[in-house]
Parts: structure tokens; C-alpha cells; sequence
């Protein structure tokens, strides 16, 4: 024979609060829809890859990289850019990637993102592969007037308009 206390009856009887029920499901929606870190990294390298990047992916996820990393100058390895992409036009992008708008970097990624920044790297944080191809659209291809560029600058601008064609394709 089973013995359930009288509070564990109530307990059971109980129906569930819906509001505390409807903010599970939100979570769980929520977390379902936004793909996680690793999928959108993937989407992003492939399509790097296909237009013609060449992509360095860092592999310490989390702080786990902790043990793994080394120091870099004045700076822990943790922390470091998710991606580093050589573009084909001769540009270094480093990305850090993030799950969502309401995620942040952290005080490490921070710390690499100013410091990347102050040696003027193309640094940005990415929530997706459409703020990307948006990002490097707009560093890549400045208004200039064409009159007033030499014959390598107008190869090197068609390669460059070239390749962010080839991006915005893998839209």
C-alpha cells in the first residue's frame, strides 16, 4: 500500500496556474523558433564559404574555451570572435554571434570586440545572416565617385560588388 501525505493530495489536485503555464509555453516557443548558436554559425560559414570567404571558426564555445585557450597579447583567448572571415577583396571580418536581440556579449567578448575595434578590424556582433550581408554591404561598397578612381581600385570595386551580389543570392 502507497501513503500520499494530504498536502501531496492538494498538491495534485490543484489545477495549474495559467499564467504560470502560458509563460512556460512562451519560453519554450520562444527557444524553439530562435535557432541556436551553433545552427546560425553554420548557416553563416556555408554561406561565407559558398560566396567565396574563407572563414576561421573559433571552437571554444562558452567559457569552456577557457581550458583550451591561451593568452593573446594582453587578452584571454576566452571570449575571442566566434568567426574570422578573410573576404575575397582583401577584408578581415570578425563576428561575434549571438542567438537573439536580447542576447549580449559577455565582459570577455566585450573586451575583444573594443580592443579589435582599436586596431580598426571590421568587427561586428551577428544575429542572423541577413545583418551580416546588410553589414558588410554597407562597409564594402561606399558611395564614391567612380571618376576619381584608378584602373586597380575599379577592378577591386567590381570584385567587391561581385562578391556581396553573390551574398545577397544566399539571402
Amino acid at each position: 500500500m502507497i501513503r500520499v501525505s494530504a498536502k501531496t493530495l492538494r498538491r495534485i489536485e490543484r489545477p495549474p496556474n495559467a499564467k504560470a503555464e502560458a509563460r512556460r509555453v512562451k519560453r519554450m516557443l520562444s527557444a524553439a523558433l530562435t535557432p541556436r548558436e551553433d545552427q546560425l554559425q553554420k548557416e553563416i560559414v556555408t554561406k561565407l564559404r559558398i560566396a567565396g570567404a574563407l572563414v576561421l571558426e573559433n571552437r571554444s564555445y562558452g567559457r569552456t574555451g577557457a581550458l583550451m585557450a591561451s593568452q593573446v597579447g594582453d587578452l584571454d583567448a576566452v571570449g575571442s570572435p566566434d568567426l574570422i572571415v578573410f573576404l575575397p577583396v582583401g577584408m578581415v571580418l570578425c563576428l561575434e554571434l549571438k542567438r537573439s536581440a536580447k542576447e549580449n556579449p559577455t565582459t570577455e567578448q566585450w573586451s575583444w570586440i573594443k580592443e579589435l575595434a582599436k586596431r580598426d578590424q571590421f568587427v561586428m556582433v551577428a544575429r542572423s545572416y541577413r545583418e551580416v550581408v546588410e553589414c558588410i554591404d554597407a562597409q564594402m561598397t561606399p558611395t564614391v565617385d567612380l571618376a576619381k578612381l584608378n584602373c586597380n581600385d575599379l577592378i577591386r570595386r567590381r570584385a567587391t560588388l561581385e562578391f556581396v551580389l553573390k551574398l545577397r543570392q544566399l539571402l
